[in-house]
């Protein structure tokens, strides 16, 4: 049995947030103080920020040192607990049913539109907006489950279950065809409708496992994979980039050209700048605010739902966790805020020392991925919550299943 480790749901909310914003506002505050204007849009910027990174800090470690059991250190990278037991046959059976469903959706919702690409008669703009408002809401909803949730969830699992077990990945063999199979279905739906989130989801999964689930690797081989999935990644974003707008003909300078932005702007300096602008840009700390009325966030129950293009857009266009607290709450928007998303880490970081490690691995993804998700998108819309719900709904099932083991 090989050993494998996580990551620290705790650190991923941390260094997320600080490498991915608070970094960056200082860098783009040193380097470009245009952008900050000179009205009064800076101010409340930086007290909200305060107020969110201190309380994020401070919470978990308040309550870390503030209960009686199941006392924790923390540590960036954690030993997962032994995987003793075979594959789960429940995830099999829900593995083939998301692989049937996603195989419809692609056929469904995907397909059309990339029968579409480099055609010229069809506007760029047009083209972009191709499965979104125009789709079902129930069917785009599914979908997101699917692959923002569901299949990263299974990926790492079965990645997981296959190292730790040293189980065959070749294509050929019966084991091997099942995952690659998966894989399939999942990058399936990654492209339905071109957005680049979930492309670059589908790479992070691999990512994951050569970074941190294969422990064994050294310090060395692990910055060179770093490297080159980070050069993986701008390089599948400017490709998704150029075809999202049913542009086939880029030159090797535009790629290349492109490729750098993203990894400079749109992956480093976008958060602070969307904030910025998209949120304390338009709601001035004297403003009324939001307070949820265009949320998405209950648009299943409400029926009512804002859509991506119209002049409502821009109330839930993406501008991180910071900037759409404020124009939802205000100050208090932002502290309690910053009280519910650490509250959640904590639960996740002490709670995951509790299931088996099969489950352990999967979760913590899933908390990667919601802490990159609240930095680049927001949360108080359906995708982060129902991430929420799915990790809490896991942890305790298992948890369940393993106190009834022990009777």
């Amino acid at each position: 049995m090989r050993q494998t480790s996580y990551l620290s749901p705790l650190y991923s909310l941390w260094y997320s947030y600080l490498f991915l914003y608070c970094l960056p506002a200082i860098y783009t505050y040193l380097y470009f103080p245009e952008i900050f204007r000179s009205d009064n849009s800076f101010i409340p910027f930086l007290y909200c920020n305060v107020i969110y990174g201190s309380t994020i800090l401070i919470v978990p470690i308040f309550l870390r040192y503030n209960t009686s059991r199941n006392q924790f250190n923390f540590s960036l990278f954690k030993k997962a607990n032994d995987i003793n037991n075979p594959i789960n046959r429940g995830i099999i059976k829900i593995s083939l049913l998301v692989f049937v469903i996603s195989i419809i959706l692609f056929l469904y919702l995907g397909l059309p539109k990339l029968l579409l690409l480099g055609k010229g008669s069809v506007d760029p703009w047009e083209f972009r907006i191709i499965g979104y408002d125009d789709s079902p809401k129930y069917l785009v909803f599914v979908l997101e489950v699917l692959r923002r949730i569901l299949f990263p969830f299974i990926s790492i699992y079965m990645l997981t279950n296959y190292h730790v077990k040293n189980i065959s990945m070749n294509i050929l063999s019966s084991s091997g065809f099942l995952i690659n199979m998966l894989f399939s279905a999942f990058f399936l739906v990654s492209i339905i409708n071109l957005d680049r989130g979930p492309v670059l989801l589908f790479i992070s999964v691999f990512a994951y496992y050569h970074l941190v689930i294969k422990m064994e690797q050294t310090f060395r081989k692990r910055i060179g994979n770093l490297i080159l999935f980070l050069l993986v990644l701008s390089f599948a974003a400017a490709v998704v980039s150029f075809l999202q707008y049913n542009n086939t003909t880029f030159t090797k300078l535009e790629f290349f050209n492109q490729s750098q932005n993203i990894l400079l702007n749109r992956a480093v300096l976008d958060p602070v700048l969307s904030s910025y602008t998209l949120s304390f840009g338009i709601f001035g700390e004297n403003s009324s605010k939001l307070y949820f009325e265009y949320s998405r966030l209950f648009s299943i129950f409400s029926g009512s739902y804002t859509p991506t293009v119209g002049f409502t857009s821009i109330y839930v266009a993406p501008c991180g966790i910071v900037g759409d607290a404020w124009r939802n709450g205000g100050y208090w928007g932002v502290f309690f805020t910053a009280i519910f998303v650490s509250g959640i880490y904590y639960y996740l970081e002490k709670n995951l020392l509790e299931i088996s490690g099969s489950i352990q691995i999967p979760v913590s993804f899933l908390a990667l991925v919601l802490a990159l998700y609240i930095i680049y998108g927001g949360l108080f819309s359906l995708g982060p919550f129902a991430l929420i719900l799915f990790m809490f709904y896991i942890i305790y099932s298992n948890r369940e299943r393993n106190h009834k083991k022990s009777y």
